[in-house]
């Protein structure tokens, strides 16, 4: 009777340890299965950050005296900065001015009391048009300049941004596998300007369960413009 009483006894003791064991896997479950989610929201923005980069050079000028002309050709201008022709220029007060390529120079409408000048290269922007501008035509000589900073980076681009953005609605499944997310989960992302006009993705395949849980997460970015332009937005990311 001791014997049969302590079996008793030891699975008895048994069945409380897995009552207790399973009783702890019910409570946590759900904040792994959340942390798990979240660490997938963190996977997701870091690779659409991943894909909408890419490099651009700054390059300061300042030209050494005041012009009465409304025009400034800085003589052998790409060949001292040694970057390539898809460029935007501003002036100090960050005005895009009309700019053009004629040969290795750059030829830059200018604005009144313009004299220094940041020119902005990356293969995201469109190509300069070359040859001569009509108030640039008369001038022969280049003008006196100083060639400043130059210093290239890795930014987050608008274009490349709202190319993944089609991308991702043109053919979803060969998006979701160059991102690497894995099977099982699905997600959707979209991106917000600086004045709060979103720009979302459009698939009309992808439908969502009324009783799946969606996680969503805003990453805030510092995005270059179209315009070469620094503006601060939103890529906002959901998975489920």
């Amino acid at each position: 009777m001791k014997k049969r009483g302590s079996h008793v006894g030891v699975v008895l003791s048994f069945v409380i340890f897995m009552t207790f064991i399973f009783f702890i896997y019910l409570i946590t479950q759900p904040a792994l299965k959340t942390d798990k989610k979240d660490n997938s929201l963190e996977f997701l923005a870091r690779s659409l950050v991943e894909n909408s980069s890419a490099n651009m050079t700054s390059v300061s000028a300042a030209i050494i005296q005041q012009s009465s002309q409304n025009c400034v050709r800085l003589s052998g201008f790409f060949t001292a900065a040694s970057i390539g022709n898809r460029i935007i220029v501003r002036n100090s007060s960050e005005s895009v001015l009309q700019s053009q390529i004629d040969g290795v120079d750059l030829l830059i409408v200018k604005e009144t009391n313009d004299l220094f000048f940041k020119v902005y290269e990356s293969s995201e922007f469109n190509a300069a048009a070359t040859g001569p501008i009509n108030p640039c035509q008369s001038l022969v000589q280049g003008n006196d300049y100083i060639l400043g900073l130059i210093k290239t980076s890795e930014s987050i681009f608008e274009t490349k941004i709202i190319g993944l953005i089609g991308n991702y609605s043109a053919d979803y499944d060969n998006f979701k596998s160059g991102l690497k997310i894995s099977q099982g989960n699905e997600f959707d992302f979209s991106f917000t300007y600086n004045n709060g006009t979103e720009v979302a993705t459009n698939n009309q395949n992808q439908t969502i369960s009324s009783n799946i849980n969606i996680y969503a997460k805003n990453a805030p970015i510092i995005y270059v413009s179209r315009q070469a332009a620094t503006e601060p937005g939103f890529i906002n990311v959901k998975t489920w």
